[in-house]
């Protein structure tokens, strides 16, 4: 019986009026755009940044994140220190 109910609900509207009216609103919906905002400075206001993924030894990024903290820099601060003495 459930499955005849079913069909005969189907059979009353066309395949893509069915899905117009499934999703009838969701283009009107306000949607929150996800906040980034972190509540920090940016580590390089008014340049512009890209990202950078690298693979290193764990031993050698555990090294990194304790002198950035013991510095009271970001990671990304003193890679750049780092990187301007090449």
């Amino acid at each position: 019986m459930a499955m005849r109910k079913f069909s005969i609900k189907a059979a009353e509207q066309a395949g893509d009026e069915h899905r117009q009216s499934k999703h009838l609103g969701r283009h009107l919906l306000k949607i929150p755009e996800p906040s980034r905002a972190s509540g920090r400075q940016p580590d390089f206001p008014g340049q512009e940044t890209a990202r950078l993924n690298v693979f290193m030894p764990v031993d050698l990024v555990r090294k990194i994140k304790a002198t950035a903290m013991t510095e009271g820099k970001t990671i990304s601060q003193l890679v750049a220190e780092w990187a301007a003495t090449l």
